[in-house]
């Protein structure tokens, strides 16, 4: 929903002036806002101008049939994603499969419920909605400059995103149900990786460094987060692992100290 409207805005297209009166009618009954088109050719140019949250299209018009008009919407700016609902008289099999070939997000067939309209638009407005936020969370976890693993309550690991690849010379095809001892993580001492254990055993929080072992041999150097994903009821389902790159921090680190040493004698203060 556009953040400066106060409520979302319904385009509703249909060449019968009854049709778009009830349709209104009920819509904004339902706290919605319409506007209306009368064809194919309006209904393009209103979407350009209003940017609708939804468009509420019938499929048996004159010139531009609703098919048409969902196909060419999604070639707009802003159509791609938008939440496309085809109305139609039409329940054969075929047509619901044309519906959704050119794109429709769902359909509703006449005869028209009008008390029942606005529920079943704010339901898949909703859906839309959380569809884009997945979208978005997508976007930023894919292209995230940390390491993102997620692996089931056992350790298997389930995802794994590209920058993971980069660091560690795996892609998510080669590691994907195996476990993290597959990545031969090491050097945790035994207080650390009890903390871990407890961590993982009731859903808490563990932050370490770590050192894994790269596709091609070499040691590579982490600082990981783990954190428990939980559903609806409050149960574990997943656990999510943030590690970031630290190789050169130590290896700057590993020299500072033995410059040190090689300056001051083995007997200085690290």
């Amino acid at each position: 929903m556009n953040p400066l409207r106060n409520q979302p805005l319904i385009l509703v297209v249909d060449d019968d002036d009854g049709q778009r009166l009830l349709a209104g009618a009920a819509l904004r009954q339902g706290g919605f806002a319409v506007v209306e088109a009368s064809d194919g050719e309006q209904a393009l140019v209103t979407f350009q101008h209003e940017q609708p949250d939804i468009v509420l299209l019938d499929v048996v018009m004159p010139g531009l049939d609703g098919f048409a008009v969902c196909e060419a919407l999604r070639q707009l700016p802003g159509g791609q994603y938008r939440p496309i609902v085809l109305v139609t008289g039409l329940d054969d099999v075929e047509s619901i499969e044309r519906a959704y070939e050119v794109g429709a997000t769902d359909f509703i067939t006449k005869p028209i419920q009008w008390l029942v309209l606005h529920h079943r638009v704010r339901y898949i407005l909703r859906a839309s909605q959380t569809e884009e936020t997945m979208r978005k969370l997508s976007w930023v976890v894919e292209r995230n400059p940390i390491s993102i693993l997620i692996t089931d309550t056992h350790g298997i690991i389930e995802y794994a995103n590209p920058r993971f690849s980069q660091v560690s010379g795996y892609f998510l095809e080669e590691i994907r149900g195996n476990t993290l001892y597959f990545l031969q993580t090491s050097t945790l001492n035994a207080k650390e990786y009890q903390r871990l254990q407890q961590a993982i055993a009731t859903g808490g929080v563990w932050q370490g460094e770590l050192c894994s072992r790269h596709k091609d041999g070499k040691f590579f150097w982490e600082v990981a987060h783990v954190s428990a994903i939980r559903d609806a009821t409050g149960a574990i389902t997943n656990f999510v692992w943030l590690r970031e790159d630290i190789t050169t921090r130590k290896q700057t680190e590993e020299r500072a100290r033995f410059l040190n040493k090689a300056h001051f004698g083995d007997d200085s203060p690290e």
